[in-house]
């Protein structure tokens, strides 16, 4: 199961809700950075993120944030004995270095419960990332293609569609997912449920924005 999250300050009602009946074990949490030079920054993001499920009554016995200084060995038995493996969001660009560099992509493909990516973690796991920068122009990251083979924006705001649809012409990406912040796209067995007050935006290139809220098999 894989959760993307749009980013945000917390959770809405619908997506705590979500998360509350799929965490059914917390007993431990692992954390895949995205500024690995800064274990500081990295605790402190764990530490709101666990403060955040804590607020939602989801408390966990153990948390473990990976570094660069995290053994191979470490890493494959933390990632294999977490119930929830959490990708940060950050920099895609450095979390991709990380994941490269402790080999993390086998892992991550073979892991049977629950991934969630929030922002740029989400970008990661999705087969395009696409973040808009500054209101100037919108950029493409390619990610591990873990989430049923989808493009998403996360932070998603109507008025960045323009720029979106110019880097879906650019680059041949027939449909990005936009996902608000607070909202997320809920990933089992390839069927796409979308979550969130703030509804998904389905962005197919040449065509205005469709919000989706239903469950939806990708084909």
């Amino acid at each position: 199961m894989i959760y993307l999250l749009g980013g945000g300050r917390g959770f809405s009602n619908t997506l705590a809700a979500s998360l509350k009946r799929d965490i059914a074990t917390s007993d431990s949490i692992v954390f895949v950075p995205s500024s690995i030079e800064d274990e500081v920054i990295s605790k402190l993001y764990a530490d709101d993120v666990l403060m955040k499920f804590n607020q939602i009554g989801i408390n966990y016995e153990c948390s473990i944030v990976l570094g660069r200084s995290t053994s191979l060995a470490s890493v494959r038995e933390s990632i294999k004995k977490a119930d929830l493996v959490y990708m940060m969001g950050g920099d895609p660009i450095e979390q991709m270095e990380f994941i490269k560099d402790k080999n993390l992509k086998p892992l991550l493909m073979d892991y049977d419960k629950i991934l969630i990516g929030s922002s740029s973690g989400a970008m990661t796991l999705s087969k395009y990332g696409l973040i808009n920068e500054l209101g100037v122009e919108a950029r493409v990251y390619e990610g591990l293609d873990l989430a049923a083979g989808i493009s998403i924006e996360p932070h998603y705001e109507e008025a960045e569609s323009s720029l979106i649809e110019k880097v879906q012409k650019k680059y041949g990406i027939k449909k990005v997912y936009g996902i608000p912040e607070m909202s997320a796209i809920k990933i089992l067995d390839g069927n796409l449920s979308f979550i969130g007050e703030d509804p998904v935006r389905l962005l197919l290139e040449g065509a205005p924005p469709m919000e989706i809220r239903d469950l939806i098999t990708e084909d």
